[in-house]
C-alpha cells in the first residue's frame, strides 16, 4: 500500500514547477559519472580489482539514472492525482559506448587517463551529493518521500570516498614508475586492489602483515604453498610498494625468515631479508653448536643435527660467493628455508630487470648441502647465455624450492623417486614462485621465462605448468626426463617446448611419469646433445648437459635467448647404438 504524505505544493502549478526543476537537475547531472565510467572501461584492464571497480561504477551510474527517473515519475504522478495533466517523463540512461584506444606505449595504464577518472569522480561526489539534496528537498515540498534524492546523494558520497585511495595509489604508482609505465599487477591490485575477489581472505592478511603481525605472514606463506591463490603472489607486490618506509623497515629487521620467503616481493627486497636471516641462523647454530660441544651431557643428535645445519648454511654461503666474480652478476639469494631438510633459490642476475629469465629445477638426489653445485650450473648457464647475447639481461636460477626425492628413500611414500609424491607436493611451489617472477618484473622490459626440468625435476615442472596453463612460462625445456606428467605436449599450455636427451642418458629413456617427452608422438621439439661415453648408456651422461663448452649447454643458452636459428643441428645417428636402457648403478641428481 502506498503511503501518501501531505501534499506541501498548494496547486498543481507549483507540482509542475518542481517537475521542472527536477528534470533540469536530471539533465544536468544524470551524466557525471558517464566520462570516468568511460575513462575505465576503454582501456579494457584485466585482472586485480579493476573489472570490479568498474562494474560498481556501472551499477552506480544506473542507480543515479534511475533515481532521476523515478523522481521525475513521482512528482509526475502527484500532479496527476491533484488533478493536472501528467507530463511526459523523460529518460535520463546516456549511452557508454566506447571507442577501444589504439595500441600505445604503455604497459598496463595510461596514467593520464586514470587522472582523469579520479577528478571526474571527484566532481562526480560534489554535485551529486548537491544534486540530491536539491532532488529530496523537490520530493519532500510536493508531499513524496525522498528517496530518490538520498540515492542520489549516497553514489555522490561513494564517488567522494574513492579518491583519496585512488589518488593515493596513482601517486604511489607515478613515483616508482617514472614516464607513465606501470605493471598490470599495479595497475589491477594497486589501484583497485580493494574490488579484486579475495576468498583466501589476503587482504586482511596483508594489512595485518603491515602492521608486523609474524601470525599474518605466517599464513600467507602457508597459502602460498597451496598454490591454490594464483593471485597471491600480484598482491604481495603490490602491497609491498603500497608501505612506507618505516613499515618496511620493520617487517625485514623482525621477520626476515618470513619475509623472504614471499613470491611477488622484489628480488632485492628477498636477497636483502634471506641474507641476514642466513646470518641470523649462522650465529645462532655456530653459538649453540659451540655450548653443547663443552657440555659433558650434550645430545648426540642434537649435535649431529646442527652440524648439518650448518653445512647448509656453508653450501649456501658458496653458492653465493659464486656471483660477482668472473664476468658474473652478483648472487641474489631469493629464498632460504633450513627447515627441514631446506630449501633455497639463487638467482646470477637480477629477475626483476632481466629480458632472459632462467629457472633451473633439479631432480632426485639434490640437497640444500648441495645447493653450491645447483648454483654452479645456473651459473654455467648464465655464462653461456651472455656469451651468445651480451646485451641481453639475464637472469639465471637455481630453484630448490621443494623436498626433492632422495635414492635412500626409495621405499618412502613420500620422498620417493619411484612415485609422484615430492613433485605433487612441490608443483604448486614452483608454480607459486614463477607467479612471483611475473609479479615482481619491471616495466620497462619484456621477458622471456624458460623453466628448465632435470630428470625429476621436469615431472614436477610438467605438473607445475599444468596449474598454471597458458600462463606458466613462454618456454619449457626438459633435460633427461623420466615422463613430466603429460601425455602430449598440450596438456602443458606452453607454446615452446624443448627437449635435450643424451643418446647414453639412461634415465632419460624411463618414461614413468606419463609419455617419453622426447618422442615424436609427445610433440616436443629435440635439440642435440652429444653422448658423455662411447658405451650405449652411461650414467655420466645423466649430468652431462652442463659441461662448458658442450653442445647441450651452448644449446641450452641458445634457447634461452630465443636464438633458434644458431642451434647446433643433430650429426648423423649411428644405427647400431642400442635403444634400451642398462642400469647399473644409481644415477647422480635424476
Amino acid at each position: 500500500m502506498r503511503i501518501c504524505w501531505p501534499v506541501a505544493a498548494d496547486t498543481a502549478t507549483e507540482l509542475e514547477l518542481a517537475f521542472t526543476r527536477v528534470v533540469r537537475l536530471g539533465r544536468e547531472y544524470a551524466g557525471v559519472l558517464d566520462s570516468p565510467y568511460r575513462c575505465l572501461i576503454a582501456k579494457a584492464w584485466v585482472g586485480g580489482g579493476a573489472p570490479v571497480f568498474a562494474e560498481e561504477l556501472r551499477v552506480r551510474r544506473a542507480r543515479v539514472q534511475a533515481a532521476f527517473q523515478e523522481a521525475a515519475a513521482q512528482i509526475a504522478e502527484q500532479i496527476h492525482r491533484q488533478g493536472g495533466r501528467r507530463p511526459a517523463v523523460p529518460t535520463f540512461a546516456t549511452p557508454a559506448a566506447v571507442v577501444s584506444p589504439a595500441p600505445s606505449g604503455f604497459a598496463g595504464m595510461d596514467i593520464p587517463a586514470m587522472q582523469r577518472l579520479i577528478a571526474g569522480l571527484e566532481r562526480a561526489g560534489q554535485e551529486l551529493r548537491h544534486a540530491g539534496a536539491r532532488v529530496g528537498a523537490e520530493l519532500r515540498a510536493s508531499g513524496l518521500p525522498a528517496a530518490p534524492g538520498h540515492q542520489i546523494s549516497g553514489v555522490g558520497v561513494w564517488a567522494h570516498e574513492q579518491v583519496p585511495g585512488l589518488r593515493r595509489r596513482l601517486e604511489l604508482i607515478q613515483r616508482d614508475c617514472p614516464g607513465g609505465l606501470t605493471t598490470p599487477v599495479m595497475t589491477g591490485f594497486g589501484l583497485f586492489g580493494g574490488y579484486a575477489p579475495d576468498r583466501h581472505g589476503v587482504g586482511a592478511l596483508l594489512d595485518a602483515a603491515a602492521t608486523g603481525d609474524v601470525v599474518a605472514l605466517q599464513r600467507l606463506v602457508e597459502l602460498q604453498r597451496t598454490g591454490a591463490d594464483r593471485q597471491l603472489a600480484a598482491r604481495v607486490n603490490a602491497w609491498w610498494q603500497s608501505l612506507g618506509a618505516a613499515e618496511r623497515q620493520r617487517l625485514l629487521t623482525g621477520a626476515p625468515h618470513l619475509l623472504g620467503r614471499l613470491d611477488g616481493l622484489p628480488a632485492m627486497v628477498r636477497d636483502q631479508a634471506n641474507r641476514a636471516y642466513l646470518a641470523q641462523e649462522k650465529q645462532a647454530v655456530t653459538a649453540e653448536l659451540a655450548r653443547l660441544r663443552q657440555s659433558a651431557q650434550a645430545a648426540e643428535a642434537r649435535v649431529k643435527e646442527l652440524e648439518g645445519r650448518l653445512r647448509q648454511i656453508t653450501a649456501v654461503e658458496r653458492a653465493l660467493a659464486l656471483g660477482g666474480r668472473d664476468g658474473r652478476p652478483p648472487a641474489l639469494l631469493l629464498l632460504f628455508d633450513p627447515s627441514g631438510p631446506g630449501k633455497a633459490a639463487i638467482s646470477f642476475g637480477n629477475p626483476d630487470r632481466a629480458t632472459s629469465i632462467v629457472v633451473s629445477v633439479p631432480g632426485t638426489g639434490t640437497t640444500l648441502e648441495g645447493i653450491d653445485g645447483d648454483a654452479e650450473r645456473a651459473a654455467v648457464l648464465w655464462e653461456h647465455a651472455w656469451a651468445s647475447a651480451p646485451d641481453a639481461q639475464i637472469a639465471s636460477i637455481a630453484w630448490l624450492g621443494y623436498e626433492a626425492p632422495q635414492w635412500g628413500s626409495i621405499f618412502s611414500s613420500d620422498r620417493s623417486p619411484a612415485n609422484l609424491g615430492a613433485a605433487e607436493k612441490g608443483a604448486p611451489a614452483l608454480a607459486s614462485f614463477i607467479d612471483g617472477l611475473r609479479a615482481a618484473h619491471q616495466p620497462a622490459t619484456d621477458a622471456r621465462l624458460t623453466v628448465i626440468g632435470h630428470s625429476y625435476g621436469s615431472t614436477l615442472t610438467g605438473l607445475a605448468a599444468k596449474l598454471r596453463p597458458h600462463d606458466f612460462a613462454d618456454q619449457l625445456i626438459f633435460l633427461g626426463s623420466p615422463g613430466v606428467g603429460a601425455r602430449h605436449v598440450s596438456e602443458l599450455g606452453v607454446k615452446s617446448v624443448w627437449v635435450g636427451e643424451a643418446p647414453d642418458d639412461p634415465v632419460a629413456d624411463l618414461g614413468v611419469y606419463g609419455a617419453d617427452p622426447s618422442s615424436t608422438k609427445f610433440g616436443a621439439k629435440n635439440f642435440y646433445v652429444r653422448p658423455a661415453s662411447i658405451l650405449p648408456y652411461s650414467l655420466k651422461a645423466h649430468s652431462s648437459y652442463w659441461d662448458r663448452g658442450s653442445p647441450s649447454i651452448r644449446n641450452l643458452a641458445f634457447l634461452v635467448n630465443g636464438q633458434y636459428d644458431q642451434l647446433i643441428p643433430f650429426p648423423q645417428l649411428d644405427p647400431t647404438m642400442n635403444p634400451f636402457p642398462i642400469l647399473l648403478q644409481q644415477p647422480a641428481g635424476g
